[in-house]
């Protein structure tokens, strides 16, 4: 099959890599030329004719709303697709004015951009409306290869990072200048790996078979208290829980302790140091599973987003916390058929709710 020569304009060179690896990973598209911003596009597209320009707008020297009638004119063939951290509501309509054929935000997962740009050149399953492409639905299996990939790379990448700041540190005395930044750095570093960590969790949630079973739920928070002791110092004088003898649900238990784990740690964390409650209870047909703190709580605004990814709250955001861990943990509630919510408590503080189905139906009053 040939594939489509694509010239790729963006100033982000990391984010070209990633969006080259992902177009020639499909076997479907050939990656002949890179720009890093308006002017170097023309001259590109004039010298190499691509048949697909996938287009950033905004870039030092000259944008892509400036370069896209330029682009049109040295390579009249050319389809151009903008792809831009702009919102759509921002500048979609001047874009498809100037030319382009659609408006892609970043942000679309690699399998969605392939697929996205099919349908863009009128070869793939989604049609075009209105000059835009619909968010295609995920394919998990092609997705979770080349994400793989990405991660072994990036983890190595990581590693060495940690390992050379690690050794320049070890090399600085503690009065010597740059032994801060070395601090610093290494600090970001490790960010950067939790990040990677679990936006590979995110997107991993629900690409593994979930084995959802009957359980007993004091089982699942017996082995939730072993695991936050060895996690956190001081886990285990300050959590209380509450179980009723009788609760239990239909839950993969792998993805029910990753749940349980992250809201426990989550209260232990951003509790201000106070206790933390888990309760197990019974809610007719439903289980459900309460993790209460007595710390700061959540903000109107922390609760508007609290679960979608990258979001973090109020707390989240000065004690370093990836946005991510809440949101793997609604998304594996949902999968395992339950549902997840949060709120302030009146006396102080934070709930979050997790809700599954009962193993055991309630018995007919």
């Amino acid at each position: 099959m040939t594939r489509v020569r694509t010239l790729l304009v963006d100033d982000a060179v990391d984010l070209r890599i990633l969006i080259r690896r992902a177009l020639e990973a499909s076997g479907r598209y050939e990656v002949v030329g890179e720009a890093g911003d308006g002017v170097e596009a023309i001259a590109q597209a004039e010298s190499l004719v691509p048949e697909l320009v996938l287009l950033d707008l905004s870039m030092p020297r000259m944008d892509g709303l400036e370069a896209l009638p330029r682009l049109h004119a040295v390579s009249p063939a050319s389809t151009v697709v903008v792809l831009s951290g702009h919102t759509r509501e921002l500048a979609e309509a001047s874009a498809l004015a100037a030319g382009a054929v659609a408006y892609l935000e970043k942000g679309l997962r690699p399998t969605q951009l392939v697929v996205a740009l099919d349908a863009a050149r009128g070869i793939g399953p989604r049609a075009i409306d209105g000059g835009t492409v619909a968010r295609p639905p995920i394919e998990p299996p092609e997705t979770a290869t080349l994400l793989s990939e990405l991660a072994h790379d990036l983890r190595s990448e990581i590693v060495k990072a940690t390992g050379f700041l690690t050794l320049t540190r070890h090399r600085l005395t503690d009065d010597h200048p740059a032994a801060l930044s070395a601090e610093r750095a290494a600090a970001a570093v490790d960010r950067l790996a939790r990040l990677l960590e679990g936006a590979l969790a995110y997107t991993r949630a629900g690409v593994d078979s979930l084995v959802v079973r009957p359980l007993a739920l004091r089982e699942a928070v017996d082995d939730l208290l072993t695991g936050l002791v060895d996690d956190v110092d001081d886990a285990h004088e300050r959590i209380t829980v509450e179980v009723d003898a009788e609760a239990d649900a239909l839950a993969d238990p792998v993805a029910l302790d990753r749940v349980l784990r992250n809201l426990a740690a989550n209260a232990l964390r951003y509790g201000d140091g106070l206790p933390v409650t888990v309760r197990v209870s019974l809610d007719g047909d439903r289980a459900r599973l309460d993790v209460l703190d007595r710390g700061p709580g959540f903000t109107d605004d922390d609760l508007a987003v609290l679960f979608r990814p990258f979001a973090r709250g109020t707390a989240g955001a000065t004690t370093g916390g990836t946005g991510l861990g809440l949101a793997v943990a609604a998304r594996l509630v949902q999968l395992m058929g339950g549902g997840i919510s949060a709120a302030r408590r009146p006396d102080g503080g934070a709930r979050v709710t997790v809700h599954l189905p009962r193993a055991t139906p309630p018995a007919a009053s």
